[in-house]
């Protein structure tokens, strides 16, 4: 390892490439291909609508193509079936702090079916009623 380490490709070592390559600085480097694969795809059909709804917004989350489409196909199906736990409430607060706007919007839509809200006007007007007068400790999640 140290001989391979301490050979020079275009006057630098191997190990100073490695490190320019997946080091703290320069340009994003992409950990993987950030598709939704169509073998993932195809399993998102056998999980449960929490683990598909976990599974797409932390793809979102991650920019991964395909995710938020997935979403908007599933998430009228989901209303009901997903409970926001602890762990969808923390994708939830990753998604809202995007810099992305779909990835927030996908996580408003699965917020909006964990709480089994349908998308109406009783339903927003209900909202804006809790959002402006109910407890304030609760306000935020409205």
């Amino acid at each position: 390892m140290l001989i391979f380490a301490s050979q020079t490709v275009s006057g630098k070592s191997v190990w100073q490439r490695i490190a320019e390559f997946i080091g703290l600085h320069g340009k994003p480097r992409p950990a993987s291909a950030n598709v939704l694969s169509e073998h993932e795809i195809a399993r998102l059909d056998t999980m449960a609508p929490q683990s598909q709804a976990e599974l797409l917004l932390e793809r979102s989350i991650n920019h991964y193509r395909g995710a938020n489409d997935e979403i908007a196909k599933r998430v009228d199906g989901w209303r009901g079936g997903i409970q926001i736990d602890q762990r969808l409430a923390g994708l939830y607060e990753t998604a809202l702090n995007s810099d992305d706007l779909r990835v927030r919007a996908a996580a408003v839509e699965i917020n909006i079916a964990g709480q089994g809200l349908v998308k109406s006007k009783v339903s927003i007007d209900a909202l804006e009623n809790a959002a402006r007068f109910g407890d304030p400790r609760t306000r935020a999640r409205c």
